[in-house]
């Protein structure tokens, strides 16, 4: 048996230490007195640790004095092996354990903590290992939180709350976060929690990746946390700020203790680099540029109850042979789209492969043929008591194609960011592929094929891709999640006026991104939708503004990244 390697066993556990660097720069700021005591509730490679003895020395205190000052856990026999090399005998301080199964009492202290300083372990819920699960449940259970947070969050959050109750009042916090802290569903919950403990928080975006070494790009959050109260209060004053690199950390925390960063609400727009900010609200605003629901209504596809049963291939179908009536033909995977338009060519490939791509259907047909009833009698009784079917009735659970054919598709998951794909091949799709129906609210000029073609050129544009970003949500392992109505607000960039040579571009423009996305030529494509929505720039501007807005298309994605170590 291959042993795993060391960087694999980290991962798998979410540990990454934290630079030295960092580790002082955020100790600079907590540690404000000689009696504060600390607490490191996942020490791993003793940065903070080493960064704590450093400010306890030049705040004055004795170094025979510090190891009194200074407490920790950490579940790893290695973190202890870089322990013994700062405290040789920690008498007791230092508990190898999993932090959520300790309590103060637990500690030779049995006070709480001035200060509770770290980084938590990065374990997305779809990772954890069974024990991971089973600590963080069963202290959720015996929280006063178990009402409110999600058991699908990272163990991140686990540490992050548990941590409050070692805190003596007026006491402080850092955590270092992975980028899910701000977008997550369930960080929601953990933020107006936050808000309600402190007097005052900081939250500071670091653009510069702090743990590339460790196989991982996500942008990391330095959450500091000032007063703490333990009982919840009204929301306290929150701040945030977007560093580009660690050394613009210190001027931050400066500018935030003299009262001079604007307090907000954090928004994922408000944490791009300034430069991105800018060019995105002057795209925004301007006069040419509407949103996704402006001219399209977005609908989910079609709900069968299962796709298991109703959606065949063509070998499959061939052996019931029913009549053509019941024949629909449908999408079920966006992915298998490759261009900006699924043609009845693409169609036929993928049913000649194999693809199950056709829907038994009796939306169409008043009378069911006999092959249909036999088919229909094979349905497991048991499975009609899914709410699904009882919702249709008795003669109804097998009529649900509401017959409404797509001008475009959207997915509604995916991890590259959306495509429009306009639909050639008038096949509808399941409920994994979003329906859109033109109906040009905005009257855009052009024709209804002009603008299908100008809207799915657009939407690959970086301008419209961030927008997707920050429309959408974080599903899963990463992957950009958008509900219609999240889709609807998706900005696009369209001509307001069309000339001859406008339409000449426009055709000429979507073939080639058309056949730049079916060569797997992504970047490619996107240059070409680039340039074309952003024309009314001129070459030397036009370089710059992308420029721009591809820094926060980066930082979005490499957030929400599935190949991160998501938190």
């Amino acid at each position: 048996m291959t042993m795993p390697s060391k960087k694999t066993k980290k991962k798998t556990h979410g540990i990454f230490y934290t630079p030295d660097q960092v580790a002082t720069l955020l100790c600079n700021w907590a540690i404000q007195s000689p009696s504060d005591t600390v607490l490191e509730p996942s020490f791993g490679g003793c940065g903070f640790l080493r960064a704590t003895n450093s400010r306890f020395v030049e705040i004055g205190l004795n170094e025979n004095e510090i190891p009194r000052h200074v407490f920790g856990c950490d579940i790893d026999p290695v973190a202890f092996e870089h322990l013994r090399k700062i405290y040789p005998n920690s008498n007791g301080h230092f508990i190898q354990d999993d932090f959520l199964g300790l309590q103060i009492e637990n500690f030779p202290s049995k006070e709480n903590f001035s200060i509770v300083i770290g980084n938590p372990p990065y374990v997305s819920h779809h990772n954890m290992l069974p024990d991971q699960k089973k600590a963080a449940w069963e202290w959720l259970e015996n929280s006063s939180f178990d009402s409110v947070i999600d058991r699908r969050a990272s163990l991140w959050v686990y540490f992050v709350l548990h941590g409050l109750s070692f805190l003596k009042e007026g006491g402080r916090v850092v955590w270092v976060l992975p980028g899910s802290f701000l977008h997550a569903d369930y960080s929601n919950q953990v933020r107006k929690i936050l808000q309600h403990r402190f007097k005052r928080i900081l939250s500071i975006v670091v653009g510069s990746r702090l743990f590339i070494e460790d196989g991982t790009e996500e942008i990391s959050i330095f959450l500091l946390g000032d007063g703490y109260l333990p009982n919840a209060v009204d929301t306290c004053k929150t701040s945030f700020a977007f560093a580009n690199s660690t050394q613009e950390v210190p001027q931050i925390i400066n500018a935030w203790e003299q009262d001079q960063i604007e307090s907000n609400t954090i928004t994922l727009a408000s944490l791009m680099p300034l430069s991105t900010q800018i060019i995105y609200k002057k795209l925004e605003l301007d006069s040419c540029t509407i949103s996704l629901g402006d001219i399209f209504d977005i609908r989910i596809g079609i709900v069968s109850g299962a796709n298991d049963f109703f959606i065949m291939n063509k070998n499959e179908w061939k052996k019931h042979r029913f009549p053509n009536t019941y024949e629909t033909l449908i999408l079920t995977r966006f992915k298998d789209t490759n261009g900006l338009e699924f043609t009845s060519k693409d169609m036929k490939a993928k049913l000649e492969a194999g693809s199950k791509n056709i829907l038994f259907d009796t939306s169409r047909s008043k009378q069911i043929s006999k092959s249909a009833k036999r088919f229909l009698d094979q349905f497991p009784a048991e499975r009609l008591q899914a709410t699904t079917f009882q919702r249709r009735g008795v003669d109804a659970w097998h009529r649900f194609n509401d017959n409404k054919v797509p001008d475009a598709y959207l997915p509604y998951m995916n991890n590259e960011g959306p495509r429009f794909v306009i639909n050639k091949a008038r096949a509808t799709s399941t409920n994994s592929v979003h329906r859109l129906f033109y109906f040009n609210k905005q009257k855009i000029p052009g024709g209804k094929e002009l603008i299908l073609k100008q809207t799915a050129i657009s939407l690959l544009s970086t301008f419209s891709q961030l927008s997707a970003e920050l429309e959408g949500r974080v599903y899963g392992a990463g992957v950009l999640k958008h509900e219609p109505s999240e889709a609807k607000k998706i900005k696009l960039i369209m001509k307001k006026k069309i000339t001859h040579q406008d339409v000449v571009e426009i055709n000429e423009v979507y073939k080639q991104i058309d056949k730049k996305l079916r060569e797997h030529k992504i970047e490619e494509a996107r240059d070409l939708a680039d340039n074309f929505s952003l024309s009314g720039f001129p070459i030397e501007e036009r370089v710059k503004v992308i420029d721009d807005l591809l820094k926060g298309l980066a930082l979005m994605r490499i957030n929400r990244s599935p190949k991160s170590w998501k938190g």
